[in-house]
């Protein structure tokens, strides 16, 4: 009966240690402070660039602005410097605000399976309703490299205002072939790909759908980096077909090197 006793508190310890174990990895936690960043606060010097994806849809209950699920992707990838080796991530965190002040913070710390890719992504929200607006995110990474074989602890960290919609931006709106929706059916593959800027930057792509009647937001980049004007992506996305989806707006912000922005406007029926 002892032996049995010692054999539970060992299997007891272990799962604890592990379950407390994947919590300090990847959790949303209430007792770290807050990000104090800026937008575009070190961009020009990190070699790590990160970017979110933020996809909002109606939800079973649509019937206002505030009535969609939002799903955030995190991704980042290191950049390659010609004198920088061993470079691993140490942790992120991520704070998102919404229109009625609630806030949650994640965080994850890297273990050694994952601290030492070269790109590296996670789910952040999977279709979760807060019935607001998300209304800004920041997000802190911490890193180390070696540089001429000495190593360098840093971080980088930024601030993103979520783009709101102006009505007014888009009274002479057009199509585009830089940015446009592919529909078949129920589903929306969002495609973009600019090559006509020879400079580096970043962009941030906000999209908003008019669903029945009501325009919300769809699908946003944000933090996006690119080098020498070569940026494309693809976004595919299933809204339920009970909703009707009669247009789509797009503006992209485009901030070049030294920070200055410029912003584009388009539209289409759909």
């Amino acid at each position: 009966m002892k032996k049995y006793l010692i054999v539970l508190l060992v299997l007891f310890c272990i799962v604890s240690l592990s379950c407390k174990k994947k919590k300090e990895d990847d959790e949303i936690v209430k007792e770290l402070d807050k990000i104090v960043a800026t937008h575009l606060d070190g961009f020009s010097e990190t070699m790590v660039v990160p970017y979110f994806t933020i996809t909002s849809l109606p939800n079973s209950n649509f019937n206002s602005i505030n009535d969609i699920n939002y799903t955030i992707r995190y991704t980042t990838n290191f950049l390659k410097p010609s004198n920088v080796t061993e470079r691993f991530y140490e942790s992120y965190q991520i704070d998102y605000y919404f229109n009625n002040d609630y806030s949650e913070t994640f965080h994850h710390t890297y273990n050694d399976s994952d601290r030492d890719q070269r790109k590296f992504s996670d789910e952040i929200l999977n279709h979760i309703s807060f019935n607001n607006l998300l209304k800004h995110i920041l997000c802190s990474v911490n890193y180390n490299y070696k540089l001429d074989g000495n190593k360098v602890n840093t971080s980088y960290k930024f601030f993103e205002d979520i783009l709101e919609f102006n009505e007014s931006n888009f009274n002479d709106a057009i199509s585009s072939e830089y940015i446009y929706i592919e529909r078949n059916s129920n589903s929306f593959k969002l495609n973009f790909n600019f090559i006509d800027s020879k400079d580096n930057g970043h962009f941030d792509i906000q999209t908003w759908i008019k669903c029945d009647d009501i325009i919300i937001p769809f699908i946003g980049y944000y933090n996006y980096y690119y080098v020498n004007g070569n940026i494309s992506q693809v976004r595919d996305t299933i809204i339920d077909n009970k909703f009707n989806i009669s247009e789509i707006y797009y503006q992209i912000n485009y901030y070049d090197s030294n920070g200055n922005l410029s912003s584009s406007y388009y539209k289409e029926n759909l």
